[in-house]
């Protein structure tokens, strides 16, 4: 039976406490100011008074900086249909696909193109975050300056190819075997956070750069890499069919933390171990040192805020206010709990308003002697100048 742990497992009993006593805390306020702003809302519709952000008429460009056909383009066009319903006036949206630098191209041109207007929205993905998180010198994008209309968590599942012999969650076997093939976009973009993890359960790995999300599977698929990742959003669409073909074997995921800050399995796929139960089997004892330093830091972007929806920070306040209604209205909406709703978005609790805000900025909490040493690794071990 899994026992659920707190993220950080340094902490005493009486620090876990306070930690879930403070995060209540935050849920009650955030709660009290959402009944406060819709209590507003309804007073002044009552006096007569509308909201003045009005899109009638107009066409909003939602800005999507991954290649065509991919998770980010899934996630971000079921959105679309949502917002032009409940947006005031009903607007157009335009889905532009700019891809380049693991999303950096198409954020760089989003915040130096959007204005205040709320006529450009973006998506951001995990790759986005570590970029920025690394301080990457072509990013110019501060998330500091963005605004979430709405956060989407998702897991992230490891995979290997059946024919390794290798069963869920065994690590002895996996630590075993001569270098893995792997796959990934670039060592800078969320795969620097899994090479760690990869060094710390001891398991040697050889990376084949260049494959996105969607060329990482076609390359399993055709033997050329033995190990890949995707998030647990796309399992029963990409990995469950590979499974039940016998190509595939789930081995373990990132984790989850649930709402007491509680580092749990992912509560998608329970039966899958967590990368601290692996590293404890192996060690005997719980992380520690810059390494997991590094996973503490970029956690929150890989898991908890992987997928969001954007709008820039300075935007007018009464067009973010109709956004931020619009995003409670969607979430209200029958289908967000339909098969067609789970199917993109999960078991998970989408976060909107304040407490999308409060992630977001806590992913961005930069641990300087993690980001040192991370910057330190990829140097030694892909020869990567930041």
């Amino acid at each position: 039976m899994h026992e659920p742990r707190l993220f950080d497992t340094n902490h005493s009993k009486t620090e876990r406490r306070m930690i879930m006593l403070t995060r209540r805390l935050k849920k009650a306020i955030a709660l009290a100011g959402a009944v406060a702003a819709t209590a507003a809302v309804g007073a002044l519709a009552q006096a007569g008074h509308g909201l003045a952000a009005d899109f009638t008429d107009k066409r909003i460009t939602v800005i999507i900086p991954y290649p065509e056909g991919g998770g980010a383009t899934l996630y971000t066009r079921f959105w679309v249909p949502f917002l032009e319903k409940y947006l005031p006036g009903n607007p157009t949206l335009i889905v532009r696909n700019i891809p380049g630098g693991a999303s950096i191209k198409g954020l760089n041109q989003f915040i130096r193109t959007s204005k205040t207007d709320g006529l450009t929205i973006a998506n951001t993905g995990s790759g986005s975050y570590f970029t920025y998180f690394l301080g990457q010198k072509s990013v110019k994008y501060d998330f500091a300056d963005f605004e979430p209309l709405v956060a989407s968590p998702s897991g992230v599942l490891f995979y290997v190819r059946s024919e390794l012999g290798i069963k869920t969650g065994d690590i002895e076997k996996l630590r075993s075997m001569p270098p893995l093939r792997h796959g990934g976009a670039t060592p800078t973009g969320a795969h620097a956070l899994y090479s760690v993890l990869f060094d710390m359960l001891g398991v040697k790995y050889n990376y084949i750069w260049g494959l996105t999300t969607g060329k990482r599977r076609q390359a399993f698929q055709r033997e050329e890499i033995d190990v890949t990742n995707d998030y647990v959003l796309s399992y029963q669409k990409a990995v469950k069919p590979l499974i039940d073909e016998g190509i595939a074997v789930p081995f373990m995921t990132l984790g989850y933390l649930n709402e007491d800050g509680q580092y749990v399995r992912d509560p998608m796929l329970p039966d899958v171990p967590t990368f601290l139960e692996l590293y404890e089997r192996v060690h005997g004892e719980k992380p520690s040192g810059p390494p997991w330093k590094v996973f503490q830091s970029l956690f929150n972007g890989a898991v908890m805020n992987p997928k969001m929806l954007v709008i820039p920070r300075d935007t007018d306040p009464e067009i973010k206010a109709a956004y931020h209604a619009a995003m409670e209205k969607v979430l209200a909406d029958p289908i967000m709990r339909s098969d067609q709703g789970r199917a993109i978005l999960g078991d998970y609790e989408q976060v909107i308003g304040e407490n999308a805000m409060n992630n977001m900025l806590g992913a961005l909490e930069r641990d300087p002697e993690a980001i040192d040493w991370l910057k330190n690794f990829l140097k030694e071990k892909f020869d990567v100048e930041l």
